[in-house]
C-alpha cells in the first residue's frame, strides 16, 4: 500500500528532484527504475490465489528491515556499479520503501476502527489519485505500467532468493495479466466480479482489487491524507536515494532511516550493512 498507479506517481516525483548523475541511470533504464517502484508487490501475483513460497518471501520482506535487505543483496549492485539496471532497480525499490513506511502506520490505525479491508482503501486511493492527475479511473487500463520484458526481469530477480530471470519475468506477466482482468471499465463486468466473489467467500479480501464505479466515502479522509502524505514523502525519498548512491561507491555509511521495516514504527539493528 499503497497500490501501483500511485508507487508509479511517487517515483516520477522523486525523480525530477534527483541529482542529474542520478537521473541519469533512471534515464537509461527507465524499466528496471518503473518495476522496482513496485518493490516486493509483484510477488503477490504469483499463483494468488495459492499459497506458495515466492508470495510468502514479499510477505516476509515487508516486515523485515530494510537495511537488512541491502545487507543481502547490496552485493550484487556493487558487483555491476550505479550505472546499472540493477542500481536503477534498486532506486525505484527505495522508492516503494519510504512511500509504504511513510503511510503504512497511518493506514493500520484508520482501517481497524472503520472494519475497512487494506486493499479497498488502497483502491479507493488509487482512484483518488488517477483522479487529481486528470485520469478516469474506471475506464483507464493502467496494466502497462508493468514491464515484462526479460532484461528487467533479470534485473530484478537479483533481489529475491526465490526468483530467477525466467520465473522473474513470469511474475511480470502474472502481474499486468491480473491486472488487465481485473481491470471493469464496464458496470456488468464489475458486478460479475463482486459477485463471484461474494460466491467463493473472498468478497472482503479481493474485492478491493477492483477500482469499483461507486466511491466508499469511508476513504473520503484518508485520501486527503494519504495524497498530502505522499508529497511530503518526497524529500525524504530523494535523500536516501542520494545515500544509497554514496553506499554503493563506499562513500558514506547507510541512513539510519533504513532500519525500519515497511509496515511499522518499529526499527531493527542490523550490524555492519555497508
Amino acid at each position: 500500500m499503497p497500490a501501483i498507479y500511485a508507487h508509479d506517481t511517487f517515483g516520477k516525483l522523486v525523480s525530477k528532484q534527483l541529482p542529474k548523475e542520478i537521473q541519469d541511470i533512471i534515464k537509461t533504464y527507465p524499466s528496471a527504475f518503473r518495476i522496482g517502484l513496485q518493490g516486493p508487490d509483484p510477488l503477490f501475483y504469483h499463483r494468488p490465489y495459492a499459497s506458495n513460497d515466492v508470495k510468502k518471501e514479499g510477505s516476509r520482506m515487508h516486515r523485515e528491515s530494510c537495511a537488512s535487505f541491502l545487507q543481502k543483496t547490496m552485493h550484487h549492485v556493487k558487483k555491476e556499479g550505479v550505472n546499472s539496471k540493477e542500481f536503477a532497480y534498486l532506486l525505484g525499490f527505495l522508492c516503494h520503501f519510504t512511500l509504504d513506511s511513510e503511510c503504512h502506520p497511518y493506514i493500520d490505525a484508520y482501517i481497524e476502527p472503520r472494519n475497512l479491508g487494506h486493499l479497498f482503501l488502497e483502491s479507493e486511493f488509487e482512484k483518488y489519485m488517477m483522479r487529481k492527475d486528470g485520469i478516469d479511473p474506471i475506464h483507464t487500463d493502467i496494466s502497462n505500467i508493468i514491464p515484462t520484458d526479460m532484461q528487467t526481469a533479470k534485473a530484478m530477480s537479483v533481489f529475491y532468493e526465490t526468483l530467477d530471470e525466467t520465473s522473474a519475468q513470469k511474475v511480470l506477466k502474472e502481474m499486468r495479466r491480473e491486472k488487465r482482468l481485473l481491470y471493469t471499465p464496464y458496470l456488468w463486468k464489475e458486478k460479475l466480479f463482486v459477485k463471484v466473489f461474494k460466491m467463493i467467500g473472498h468478497f472482503d479480501d479481493m474485492g478491493g482489487l477492483l477500482l469499483q464505479s461507486e466511491d466508499d466515502k469511508r476513504c473520503d479522509e484518508s485520501n486527503a491524507y494519504l495524497y498530502k502524505k505522499l508529497h511530503e514523502s518526497v524529500p525524504l525519498a530523494v535523500s536516501l536515494l542520494k545515500n544509497i548512491y554514496e553506499v554503493i561507491q563506499d562513500k558514506a555509511e547507510l541512513s539510519p532511516r533504513f532500519y525500519r521495516n515497511f509496515e511499522t514504527l518499529e526499527e531493527y539493528e542490523i550490524p555492519d550493512v555497508k
